[in-house]
């Protein structure tokens, strides 16, 4: 149930929820569509997934309802933010790695040449 405190502001006159959605295009002759199930994709068109951005708006006093496409999407901002964050700590781990090896060289260096 959505109450005043789930509200960004005192005016607002509902909770709006937003997440990522992945969705399959299908690129035809006669243009660009969104595949829904069920789907029929005739020979030799192309298939695309992309990600869309979903909001839903849920009034003041009113259940939050999702459908069943929207707890897919909504598990798949999760797997997008997991994918994400998988790449951001193996560049900072790189980036350590790469810093520590640099100043071990440095270091070793000095010691050769007597300094």
């Amino acid at each position: 149930m959505v109450g005043a405190k789930d509200l960004q502001s005192p005016t607002a006159t509902g909770l709006t929820a937003t997440w990522k959605g992945f969705r399959l295009d299908v690129k035809e002759p006669s243009g660009i569509r969104t595949l829904t199930a069920p789907g029929v994709v005739a020979a030799g068109a192309e298939l695309s997934m992309t990600i869309h951005s979903v909001s839903r708006t849920f009034p003041l006093g009113s259940s939050i309802v999702i459908s069943a496409q929207d707890l897919v999407d909504i598990g798949s901002t999760f797997i997008l933010f997991a994918n994400e964050l998988e790449v951001a700590i193996d560049a900072w781990q790189n980036e350590l790695v790469t810093t520590d090896i640099t100043s071990l060289i440095g270091s070793a260096e000095m010691g050769s040449w007597g300094l």
